[in-house]
């Protein structure tokens, strides 16, 4: 869950490319942090911890990756990169 995109731990919708994006945004976090998203917490809280904003990143990240991790993490779907311009940028 801890991966899950806005719009699938809150609404519940089908799974699309702009929910991947948004995982993959996460995952990067943590490759380059070494910490999980929204550590120690759990259910109703992850949810709401999710909705409200996206984790810190460290002032250690790149810029150009935490950027790229931000853009990932829009809560709308439609404002965040396409997984194909994505694939360009990594």
């Amino acid at each position: 869950l801890r991966w899950a995109a806005p719009e699938r731990m809150i609404a519940g919708v089908k799974p699309t490319s702009a929910a991947d994006v948004y995982s993959v945004g996460l995952v990067l976090l943590e490759m380059l942090s070494g910490r999980v998203p929204y550590h120690g917490i759990d259910g109703a809280a992850l949810i709401s911890a999710i909705s409200k904003s996206p984790p810190a990143v460290s002032a250690d990240v790149d810029k150009f990756c935490s950027d790229l991790m931000h853009q990932c993490w829009n809560q709308d779907p439609a404002g965040r990169p396409s997984a194909s311009s994505l694939l360009q940028l990594i």
